[in-house]
């Protein structure tokens, strides 16, 4: 190469290479990286859920938990025929012992269904008032222990109950009394705990519960 050229090439104009730039296959590989793993990202079925990751694909079954009751303890009067179910009661083989947003209790366990029917009965007088613990004004039973995924519905719950024991009888719900526990007639073993409904938080094995607002969905 000459003088004058050399000279030439360091003229305004003149093309100069830059170190810091790629040519053009490199800006479109580096769009196809952007553009792979924003759908890995969107579609890969990866989720971090207060803060733990997990992958789920396509056909995966969907862990749902559903909410366990048991008997309160001393909430029992044998002699009056009266029981005191609960949310925190016994026995309390879960952590926590009651869950009644998301459920405590694996689906795919199984534990009786604890039925009530309706009948009307006057609260007895000697029953201590508590918010928590209230007055069902029905008479509770167990059904023997059914898999929580075989509770597809609500309807269908209340159906198990219904053969069962009559067709006035339904699953119980968490605000047959007030909220969290009530008193019915009926002796029921604090055994195990069994399935109780809940109609308006997604704490049921027929229903998966959304994320807290806490929660991030990537």
């Amino acid at each position: 190469m000459t003088e004058q050229q050399n000279e030439a090439d360091k003229q305004p104009g003149a093309p100069q290479e830059n170190a810091g730039q790629g040519g053009p296959s490199q800006n479109f590989a580096l769009i196809f990286v952007l553009i792979a793993a924003w759908f890995l990202i969107m579609f890969g079925g990866i989720y971090l859920v207060k803060g733990k990751m997990f992958d789920h694909k396509e056909g995966d079954a969907v862990q749902t938990m559903g909410m366990t009751w048991g008997i309160y303890p001393n909430g029992q009067m044998a002699a009056e025929n009266l029981t005191l179910a609960s949310c925190h009661g016994q026995p309390t083989d879960v952590t926590p012992d009651c869950n009644a947003y998301e459920g405590d209790t694996a689906c795919n366990e199984s534990r009786p269904l604890l039925c009530i029917k309706k009948t009307g009965q006057i609260k007895p007088s000697f029953l201590p008032f508590d918010k928590y613990a209230q007055w069902a004004g029905g008479e509770i039973k167990l059904t023997e222990a059914i898999k929580g995924t075989d509770l597809t519905s609500r309807p269908s719950a209340d159906a198990i109950c219904a053969e069962h024991f009559g067709k006035e009888w339904r699953m119980a719900e968490f605000h047959d009394g007030w909220g969290w526990g009530f008193w019915a007639t009926g002796r029921i073993e604090p055994k195990q705990r069994f399935w109780v409904a809940i109609s308006d938080q997604p704490a049921n094995c027929w229903e998966s519960a959304p994320l807290d607002n806490g929660d991030t969905v990537f």
